[in-house]
């Protein structure tokens, strides 16, 4: 399911790199919502990524990070809409990571990081990811209904009359690819990004069929 993104960018893009069709519990794009200036600076390398409506820079980089964290969710069982409703972006990570990386360490003993959570979170994305390259999906897939870039919102409020503006769609998608580590031209995988996630394998199967980038 997804809503309307007219108006808010990340979004918007959130639906065309989500792995199952456009989806609203495919990422966190809400992130921008809560996160502060500093702290989109810190996590996210611009203080844009918390600027909602007119942000760019960052953004990819929010989009990734949010993927990567609702795919904890995925891993886990959990309740999507108890686990990523938070007030600020600390507790977000304190409850989405840190309690989540705990409890799972305490059903299993391992002793997992918070980092090693995250890194298992896109594990998994790159393994969807990966299953759509197989099957054909590239860079043209990863684009929204037209009439979203072209038909202005009806109605009242702050977004009234948007569009996704083209340029920033493509700019947030780029830089996107450039923290997931996938050829930017193609959207394809490339085997360094497989390969530091230990999917060799995977990286392997695509070179065979012509679907990997380097």
């Amino acid at each position: 399911t997804a809503g309307d993104p007219r108006g808010m960018p990340v979004r918007a893009v959130s639906y065309a790199t989500s792995t199952r069709g456009s989806d609203h519990l495919r990422s966190n794009p809400y992130v921008e919502e809560l996160i502060e200036p500093e702290e989109a600076e810190k996590w996210f390398g611009s203080r844009e990524a918390a600027d909602i409506y007119k942000g760019v820079k960052g953004k990819g980089r929010l989009l990734k990070w949010s993927e990567d964290f609702v795919t904890i969710g995925d891993i886990l069982g959990l309740c999507k809409f108890a686990y990523y409703r938070s007030a600020t972006f600390t507790y977000l990570r304190k409850k989405g990571v840190e309690l989540a990386t705990r409890f799972y360490n305490a059903c299993t003993g391992s002793k997992l990081t918070d980092e090693d959570m995250l890194r298992s979170g896109e594990r998994v994305f790159n393994v969807e990811k990966a299953f759509n390259t197989r099957e054909g999906a590239d860079r043209r897939d990863d684009t929204i209904p037209e009439r979203f870039f072209t038909e202005p919102l009806l109605g009242e409020g702050q977004s009234s009359g948007a569009v996704v503006e083209r340029e920033k769609f493509e700019a947030i998608l780029e830089e996107y690819y450039q923290d997931r580590k996938w050829d930017p031209e193609t959207g394809l995988p490339t085997r360094e990004g497989l390969e530091r996630l230990g999917l060799s394998s995977i990286a392997d199967d695509l070179e065979k069929m012509g679907k990997l980038r380097r």
